[in-house]
């Protein structure tokens, strides 16, 4: 059996309603097959029960769909493999409609006494179902891979659940926190059994599931998918950080996105062209094959313009597999963010996602872990944004990065130890419109007198939360670019002085008086007062520390100000960074890869953004031109002869000096490839 992670792989939904008289009906097998063959790729995924609970298939175990007449599953397998295409069998294994209704013990119910969304509990007699019809499935068909879906449960009070509580001595309803625990290792315990009946019957073809915390599956899956329609619930952001985390648990990673305007199901939505052109080349910038998500209609209709979209998608992407297959790629920085907030469990990604927006607008060159993670490499910078209290193995991490002189720049609480007793993680909104309700008083973080910064590299003493709110920013021994009107800092900070050969790079201004609540006074016209003797940013000889949430203030505000003060910690403490390009709109987004077995570096370079043209969805339909770009990058011990675009191979002259290799790249639209050669 083939375990090559797929390479570029179409995943086709098929999650039916019962109602359709004429399912598979038009199902051309013949038209199917050239269409694959057109897209080259090298795997395909199709349900084997879909999330409805029916089954396409002659199943004896599972719920058959009601008009279904023939063997659609074995005749779709049977197609992919006549070209020499993998299949992949889907089912979820939370969402189980028919099951649902046809066993009410099944279902999940929640605290509130509410049933959850047609999902069925872990503990139920669903999973040994379900256990079974895998078994059944894979015994039948010379199917290649797995693909499993599902997420944790929630916290139940089935039945099941009830009773297994019961004996590990849970009170629920006094103990939430072990409540949700036992349901997350309910989740888990789903997961080894359905690995288990996969295994045992086909012990060597590619495994995958969706929605688990990618540390708690590593274990088992043969490879990772990121599943984000950024047009969807996902946004944009989420690529862009996700991308540079699920890389670094040494697996081959596909980005799943789809061609549906507004998310899976979406029939009628095709997203424009130099939309999912995006997706796929963002993904094999960051070293990600591609899955490109489509539904089948229900009888086999083919629509021409899906079909043309996503194959000429897949045949721009091929052309360039010369540069993009294993490639690996360079970063300089490492950033960490709390494990919960990655997981979706707890806290927020603010802090994470304006340091990610911050740091590709910068042209910087990163890796994202989890606090539960151990690096993989030693990096010249970590970044700790806004609330990365100590965790045993961050303190690991940051005990052997500063042992070896590395540096850092952390935010707010990050370096803090963990004995904080509020969540950091809920923000205070200063001018943010809140009639008739008031504003928050009270900090969001309370400290305590054993709260303390946990290495002396820090050069910080922690004093408490700051007095003043609103604050403002103005210029210390750095932040020249603050200029000479004082910068709001829209989220509160901490009160802290300095200690050893520490600098306040940035002082705390404070206002002529705090905000008050909006029913006593219209509070919104606070100007600043007077520069006080309080550190907004501290700067050490290893440690750079903003007193407030410098990350998760950009992601909230947008104001550049913030990230200017970023950019010149990070220019102090590495001055030379994988790639510069100081006339760079902060638009363009430039990645580096290498192949080193080839001798090649290669520059990604992507124009395009999407534009907000409705309260939730980020729309890309026209390419950006970009002309005459400078560009420098770090050569190392790349003894550079050649550099020239990619796929076009158009040479383009270049210069070394100081350890960089300058060169123009010449004009383009939407995104280019530059290839730096021996």
């Amino acid at each position: 059996m083939n375990l090559r992670a797929p390479r570029r792989e179409l995943l086709f939904d098929f999650h039916t309603m019962p109602w359709i008289k004429d399912l598979g009906s038009r199902f051309d097998f013949e038209k199917i097959a050239a269409y694959w063959k057109e897209c080259d790729v090298d795997t395909i995924s199709f349900p084997f029960r879909c999330n409805q609970g029916f089954s396409y298939y002659p199943t004896e175990i599972g719920y058959v769909y009601p008009s279904l007449r023939y063997d659609l599953l074995g005749k779709l397998l049977e197609t992919a493999h006549s070209i020499g295409v993998r299949m992949m069998i889907y089912t979820n294994m939370s969402v189980f409609v028919e099951g649902w209704m046809q066993h009410p013990d099944w279902r999940i119910r929640t605290p509130d006494h509410s049933v959850y969304d047609n999902c069925i509990c872990s503990n139920s007699g669903a999973t040994p179902h379900i256990c079974a019809q895998i078994e059944e499935v894979l015994s039948l068909y010379d199917v290649d891979g797995l693909f499993l879906d599902f997420g944790y449960d929630p916290p139940c009070l089935c039945d099941a659940c009830l009773g297994k509580m019961t004996r590990e001595g849970i009170d629920w309803k006094n103990e939430p926190g072990k409540h949700f625990d036992f349901a997350r290792r309910s989740s888990i315990a789903k997961m080894d059994a359905m690995y288990a009946s996969c295994r045992k019957v086909k012990p060597d073809i590619l495994f995958f599931v969706n929605g688990i915390p990618f540390e708690e599956k590593v274990k088992y899956c043969t490879h990772f998918e990121y599943e984000c329609i950024p047009t969807s619930r996902w946004g944009y952001n989420s690529l862009a950080l996700y991308s540079r985390y699920v890389r670094n648990f040494g697996k081959s990673v596909s980005n799943m996105t789809g061609r549906f305007h507004g998310g899976w199901g979406d029939f009628g939505g095709l997203r424009p062209e130099k939309s999912l052109e995006y997706d796929v080349f963002y993904g094999a910038a960051n070293g990600m094959n591609t899955t490109i998500g489509d539904h089948f209609h229900p009888r086999g209709d083919l629509y021409e313009e899906v079909m043309k979209l996503v194959a000429s998608t897949f045949r721009k992407l091929s052309a360039v597999d010369e540069w993009t297959l294993r490639a690996e790629p360079l970063a300089d920085i490492a950033v960490i963010v709390p494990k919960n907030a990655l997981d979706n469990t707890g806290g927020s990604l603010d802090g994470a996602n304006g340091c990610t927006r911050m740091l590709i607008e910068l042209k910087c060159q990163f890796d994202v872990y989890s606090d539960a993670m151990e690096l993989r490499r030693h990096y010249e910078l970590i970044i700790l944004p806004d609330d990365l209290r100590m965790t045993p193995a961050l303190e690991k991490n940051i005990r052997s990065h500063l042992a070896h002189g590395g540096k850092i720049i952390s935010s707010f609480c990050s370096g803090l130890n963990a004995s904080l007793q509020s969540n950091p993680r809920a923000p205070l909104h200063l001018f943010e419109e809140k009639t008739g309700k008031g504003v928050q008083e009270i900090p969001s973080v309370q400290i305590g007198p054993e709260d303390r910064f946990v290495f002396p590299e820090w050069e910080v003493i922690l004093r408490g939360i700051l007095e003043y709110d609103p604050a403002f920013l103005c210029p210390g021994t750095m932040g020249k670019s603050l200029g000479d009107v004082p910068a709001t800092a829209v989220r509160r900070g901490l009160d802290l002085s300095l200690s050893g050969h520490s600098e306040a790079g940035v002082m705390y201004v404070k206002p002529y008086f705090n905000r008050m609540d909006r029913k006593e006074r219209f509070f919104q016209y606070i100007p600043p007062d007077v520069p006080t003797d309080k550190p907004a940013l501290v700067f050490g000889s290893q440690v750079a520390h903003f007193a407030f949430p410098v990350f998760g203030a950009y992601f909230e505000s947008g104001r550049l100000p913030y990230k200017a003060l970023v950019r010149e910690c990070i220019e102090r403490f590495l001055p030379d960074g994988l790639v510069k390009s100081p006339n760079a709109p902060s638009y363009v987004k430039m990645t580096v890869t290498e192949q080193k077995e080839k001798g090649r570096r290669i520059l990604h370079v992507l124009a395009d953004y999407p534009e907000k043209r409705t309260p939730s969805i980020e729309v890309i339909e026209d390419d950006v031109e970009i002309h005459a770009l400078q560009v420098s990058l770090r050569t190392d011990s790349l003894k550079v002869s050649r550099i020239y675009t990619a796929p076009e191979r158009k040479d383009c002259p270049f210069s070394p000096a100081g350890g960089y290799v300058t060169f123009t790249l010449p004009s383009f639209a939407g995104h280019t490839i530059a290839v730096i050669e021996e």
